[in-house]
């Protein structure tokens, strides 16, 4: 498709030449002969730094920002350039003409929250395929179509971000359909939807998990946080142009702001009265949860899952409640949901030869580790241990708040790093010990930089009867230290240590 087609009707500053486009790319070390490279202006770097470069390695054409280039790339030879108001703006238009706007052919459910965006879209899959819909499932452990029988076909491996750039997305949307998806669920985070790395996605159902302390190292305040997802139920509900579904926990008081204000039809869940997807007869179980939905037009049914965490009702719920918005029967809900035995890194039990528990879960923030080691208390364990660090260059104030709940509701405590990238690994780990109360400094066992040792110490003290949590990486196969992504996984070190369970 031509430059000329792809620009239609978009505002253009100004206009250089016409070229046949092949592809679409934002990073210059990336680009192949015939891409359109798009000069997007970010936080940490500007692309028009780059423009030269991507004509040198055979870009067809540049889309630069009035305001924002120096003009050289005018000066080479038969360059193609166009110059708009808004390169991001412009580039998910492009992006979606491109790719033949395939979200028109899908159905598309967008999770955003705080936590549980993974389970919950791993629960909204497992639904929409025991409705015999091919899925795409797109977030933090990459991308891939499930089919009805349980079979998967790769589309992309995890990536740097839960949502991926917005040509990147349209690909894979577009890729999913051609080989049969009828349908895609993918995580929405805040930075995406504040990057408008989402527009473009016509959504016929948002969904809200919660809003939590995070990314304030990004969005600065919890406000802006806030309105950052809010974007999803607001202008990309009026963007995607299909009759939308808002998706929104109740029980959470920033849940009730959005519900307030989003657009389409509302459909709310909780455990309160005012939900209209709401658990009764909640049982927590240490093999699972037991509960009955009780909603308006349907009868009372029970749901039995088999996973673990009181916290996967709330994200069971979520699921329950896009089914239903999507007009979706009970009966291929609750057979959906019962199919799902594991996410990985959350929740995750190590399989070791040994007389302790060992459980990986991917618990980053504040609320997520709060709510993780309740889940481990109510294991019954011997002894409750907690190892856990912070992300470096990320929001440093939760850090002696995750320090003060460790020490609260583990009994024992060990500090270690989880991706110090290009901070001081000490540094962070002495930021959260400060958090640590004078009277409760008795459980910390342990600070320690290198996360290997840290868990060589956890499970090497560790007593029969007890439960290690690993909290913080998850399914995270790597450790990024400095600016160096080094192999690193939880649960293969944990095995290592432990010994496999055969």
């Amino acid at each position: 498709m031509r430059l000329s087609e792809l620009t239609q009707g978009l505002p253009i500053v100004w206009a250089h030449g016409d070229a046949e486009i092949r592809g679409i790319c934002v990073d210059s070390r990336r680009v192949q002969p015939g891409d359109l490279f798009v000069a997007i202006v970010g936080r940490q770097r500007d692309g028009h730094q780059f423009v030269a470069d991507a004509l040198k390695r055979g870009a067809a054409a540049v889309l630069v920002q009035a305001g924002k280039h120096n003009g050289a790339f005018t000066k080479v030879p038969d360059a193609v350039y166009y110059v708009v108001p808004d390169t991001r703006d412009a580039l998910w238009r492009i992006a979606q003409r491109f790719y033949g706007d395939p979200c028109r052919h899908l159905i598309v459910a967008g999770v955003t929250g705080t936590n549980g965006k993974t389970t919950t879209t791993h629960m909204v899959q497992k639904i929409l395929a025991a409705t015999g819909k091919p899925t795409l499932i797109v977030g933090t452990l990459g991308a891939w179509i499930e089919y009805p029988n349980g079979t998967r076909h790769p589309i992309a491996e995890e990536g740097e971000f839960t949502t991926p750039e917005v040509y990147q997305l349209q690909a894979m949307l577009r890729c999913a359909l051609d080989i049969g998806a009828q349908a895609a669920v993918m995580e929405v985070s805040s930075h995406a939807l504040d990057q408008k790395r989402a527009d473009g996605v016509r959504f016929d159902v948002g969904v809200f998990t919660n809003l939590t302390q995070d990314h304030l190292d990004y969005h600065g305040t919890m406000e802006a946080y806030a309105q950052a997802k809010l974007r999803l139920f607001t202008e990309l509900a009026e963007q995607g142009g299909k009759p939308f579904k808002a998706v929104i926990n109740v029980d959470d008081a920033w849940g009730r702001r959005f519900a307030a204000k989003a657009r389409g039809a509302v459909y709310t869940y909780g455990q309160s009265e005012s939900a209209w997807v709401r658990a009764t007869e909640v049982e927590f179980r240490t093999d699972g949860l037991r509960f009955t939905v009780r909603t308006p037009g349907y009868e009372d049914t029970t749901f039995e899952l088999r996973l673990i965490a009181p916290y996967n009702l709330y994200n069971a719920l979520a699921a329950i409640a896009t089914g239903l918005a999507l007009e979706l029967p009970m009966e291929a809900i609750q057979r959906g949901l019962a199919q799902l035995t594991q996410v990985a890194g959350r929740f995750q039990r190590v399989p070791i030869d040994a007389d302790y528990q060992v459980v990986v879960d991917f618990a980053h923030t504040p609320d997520a580790l709060q709510r993780v080691l309740e889940a481990g208390r109510m294991l019954n364990p011997t002894r409750l241990t907690v190892l856990f660090g912070c992300g470096g260059d990320r929001d440093a104030t939760k850090r002696p708040l995750m320090g003060k709940i460790a020490a609260e509701l583990a009994d024992r405590v060990i500090l270690t790093s989880d991706n110090p990238r290009t901070e001081d690994p000490t540094r962070i780990l002495e930021q959260i010990l400060a958090g640590v109360p004078e009277s409760l400094r008795y459980k910390v066992a342990l600070v320690e930089v290198d996360r290997r040792r840290a868990i060589e110490y956890a499970l090497h003290t560790a007593q029969s009867g007890e439960l290690v949590l690993l909290a913080g990486k998850g399914h995270e196969p790597y450790q990024i230290i400095g600016t160096e992504k080094l192999p690193f996984s939880d649960v293969e070190v944990a095995q290592e240590v432990a010994g496999a369970k055969r």
